[in-house]
């Protein structure tokens, strides 16, 4: 179990990658250019020079030869030669010389001592950021070095063996700056991903609508540009990719319209811009493809869009309800699919609660299930208006689209608990705008 539990964690993460992909890229290469404009242009450059030092006894006036039997007894004493060398009288001797401009605590940070161990050998570095001034420090604190040493352990001589620098110095190399740098940038755009999905709250499979919502996936949509959303193509070319989508939510339909009995069915979603007004049509065009003689009806009296999609008069619903238009004759209008037919909005719907839920909305709803098989309602959001419910008492089911990605659980949440405080039945839930690369190369066909 706890085996399965950390794969379908795994999948997870691996899928969140993919979705942010360009998200992370970009930081890395964000951060990427923020190191070599720091690299390049920003950081000052530093010199280093150092002198090597000898330090014991002398057996010859000109102190260029050192006994060698008193390396032991030296060597204990190196570690105090250091601390000489850190003591702010030789800082402050060194600082007055070069008149320098800084405090004893800055200086003494471009200074290190070191010696090596079992030897009298001991070494001083000055760091800094001009090589003139890095040779001119070294040089002169060793001077003012000797001179106290030597003032505090008469009988021991400091010889200089050699004097290298100034030469740049690099803490790091250009290649394992920029490498640190990119793997600095993957660990922050893994982090923001992470911070992303965590307060990310929408919907984005199958198990978050079940787990969310208490509903059943009946169907999965591929996302697809709006642009692309022709219905005379759709129509014409069977091949077209989320007909496919379609048709296996027909096939449920189909059985549980044989088994309950159910005709009207109302297509609504939690907030606008779900998708469910494209979704009320390719179902009504699978279902009229099948020989079902299907009625489309925009009941979304507020913002109308099948007779913009389906290229017909817009007078329709809100005509006949308020008694402009008596024939229904006359306001229901065949697509160009067999078996398809679609009923409007309407015009000028001053009050479309009072009527969607009036009396005659009752009666036309009970006269068209007489003569279609199937009526596919499209409605205004059901978090939003209150249309979408009202309907409950007049039809048979509901299906609620859910864009993958985009939908809010809380508003999804709120729509199914408003759906339910109406006594509507639920039918199922419908997934919206999955992206799906199989599907591309399965169909050949491109959705944004």
């Amino acid at each position: 179990m706890d085996q399965a539990k950390a794969y379908i964690e795994y999948k997870d993460f691996i899928k969140i990658l993919r979705k942010r992909i360009l998200v992370i890229i970009l930081i890395v290469i964000a951060i990427l250019a923020i190191a070599v404009i720091y690299r390049t242009q920003l950081s000052k450059p530093s010199y280093e020079a150092r002198v090597s030092l000898i330090i014991g006894s002398v057996i010859n006036n000109e102190k260029t030869q050192f006994q060698i039997d008193n390396v032991k007894e030296t060597k204990e004493y190196m570690q105090t030669y250091i601390m000489i060398l850190k003591t702010n009288v030789v800082a402050e001797r060194t600082i007055e010389r070069l008149g320098l401009n800084m405090s004893v605590k800055e200086f003494k940070k471009h200074i290190q001592a070191e010696h090596t161990s079992g030897t009298q050998f001991m070494e001083i570095k000055v760091r800094w950021d001009s090589p003139d001034m890095a040779f001119s420090v070294l040089e002169n604190i060793t001077e003012i070095f000797s001179e106290e040493a030597i003032r505090i352990y008469p009988s021991y001589s400091i010889k200089t063996l050699e004097m290298v620098g100034p030469y740049q110095y690099e803490v790091l190399s250009d290649s394992f700056f920029y490498t640190v740098s990119i793997i600095c940038g993957a660990i922050t755009a893994l982090f923001v991903v992470l911070v992303i999905e965590l307060f990310d709250s929408t919907i984005k499979n199958e198990e978050d609508i079940e787990n969310q919502l208490n509903v059943p996936v009946i169907g999965t949509i591929p996302k697809f540009r709006k642009s692309d959303f022709n219905i005379d193509n759709i129509i014409r070319d069977n091949k077209y990719c989320s007909l496919d989508s379609f048709r296996t939510i027909r096939t449920y339909l189909l059985y549980i319209s044989k088994k309950s009995g159910i005709k009207a069915i109302v297509i609504t979603s939690a907030r606008a811009q779900e998708g469910k007004s494209s979704t009320a049509a390719m179902l009504a065009i699978v279902l009229a493809q099948s020989g079902k003689k299907t009625l489309l009806m925009d009941c979304d009296l507020r913002s109308p869009s099948l007779h913009s999609i389906f290229a017909t008069p817009q007078v329709g619903l809100s005509n006949y309800l308020s008694g402009e238009e008596s024939a229904l004759e006359d306001i229901v209008y065949e697509s160009i699919t067999a078996n398809l037919f679609v009923l409007p909005a309407g015009t000028n719907a001053i009050n479309p609660v009072e009527l969607i839920s009036s009396d005659a909305m009752k009666n036309l709803i009970n006269s068209l299930k007489e003569e279609f098989d199937y009526i596919i309602l499209d409605t205004p959001p059901v978090g939003m208006f209150t249309e979408a419910q009202v309907l409950s008492q007049f039809t048979d089911g509901y299906l609620i689209v859910v864009s993958s990605n985009e939908s809010e659980k809380a508003l999804a949440r709120k729509a199914v608990k408003l759906l339910r405080y109406a006594e509507a039945n639920i039918i199922g839930a419908l997934l919206n705008k999955v992206p799906d690369s199989k599907l591309y190369r399965k169909y050949g066909y491109y959705y944004g």
